[in-house]
């Protein structure tokens, strides 16, 4: 029901109403140029309804920022966000209190369950020269897995670098996958499960 003012006496009135209760004034039908007023319950009503369209809104497009943020820093490249060029100190700064060996050259890390795969033990060297970091190598190993499961951890292994980097750009004669991406070249050697991140 909506209420809007009499023509005649301004009084509020229902749009239901035939004549103003109080002048009498004949309603046939609502005049166009006439502002309705919605009553306080549908007031109410209408607003909760434009409050929680923008909040859905919002979240919709937080969301899609996040996303688009997140795969921003997957594709352009850099392993785990590491700036090509970064010193020995930069790099075991950003690495933490993460288990680490750190040498003139290099830093390694040995990560179990690599990526978040089952029975796939890494062995990750960061590798500096005078520019700073230039390559990173990521050999992982199945120890006591049979072929089937060094198989599995392969897949996988391509499974997530498929979906970080998207589809490789090619297959070298070699079986190698290559990804080019922004700031790096990636290729995946799955027959040996070895991974290397090249500064471009």
């Amino acid at each position: 029901m909506a209420i809007f003012k009499c023509p005649e006496c301004k009084n509020k009135i229902s749009d239901k109403a035939s004549i103003c209760p109080k002048c009498g004034y004949p309603i046939t039908r609502v005049p166009e140029n006439i502002e309705i007023e919605l009553s306080p319950r549908k007031k109410a009503k209408v607003k909760k309804i434009a409050v929680i369209s923008l909040i859905i809104i919002f979240v919709i497009v937080v969301g899609m920022l996040i996303i688009t943020i997140i795969a921003k820093q997957h594709s352009n490249g850099l392993y785990r966000g590491i700036e090509w060029g970064s010193t020995v100190d930069e790099v075991k700064n950003k690495l933490g209190d993460e288990e680490k060996e750190i040498q003139e050259e290099s830093i390694s890390q040995f990560p179990e369950n690599y990526e978040g795969i089952e029975n796939a033990t890494a062995w990750v060297n960061y590798h500096f020269n005078e520019g700073g970091l230039y390559w990173i190598s990521v050999a992982v190993s199945s120890e006591n897995a049979s072929e089937e499961e060094k198989d599995k951890v392969a897949m996988a292994i391509y499974d997530k670098l498929v979906k970080r980097y998207g589809k490789c750009d090619k297959i070298s004669d070699d079986q190698e996958y290559i990804w080019n991406t922004q700031y790096s070249e990636i290729t995946l050697s799955a027959d040996h499960c070895l991974i290397n991140y090249k500064k471009l």
